[in-house]
């Protein structure tokens, strides 16, 4: 993804699963993409499929005044 190739599958393997985690540089602002194949035992390589997933990370909220009020001394009518 995004160049990184990934190395912990073995040959025979049937399955695989993949989890990008933004916070350890694997994923960037805006469009990723994986580009998935296989090379067999003689080094050759499938056809390609490629996907890609748009991320945009979320923007901490913030606080306003008047939601950083202390509860026991609020004003309550």
């Amino acid at each position: 993804m995004n160049g990184y190739i990934l190395k912990k599958f073995k040959v025979g393997d049937k399955t695989w699963s993949y989890f990008a985690n933004a916070d350890y540089g694997l994923m960037k602002e805006g469009e990723n993409s994986y580009e998935v194949y296989t090379i067999d035992a003689n080094g050759n390589k499938s056809s390609s499929i490629t996907v890609k997933v748009m991320y945009k990370p979320e923007t901490p909220a913030t606080e306003s005044p008047a939601d950083s009020v202390d509860e026991d001394s609020a004003v309550t009518g």
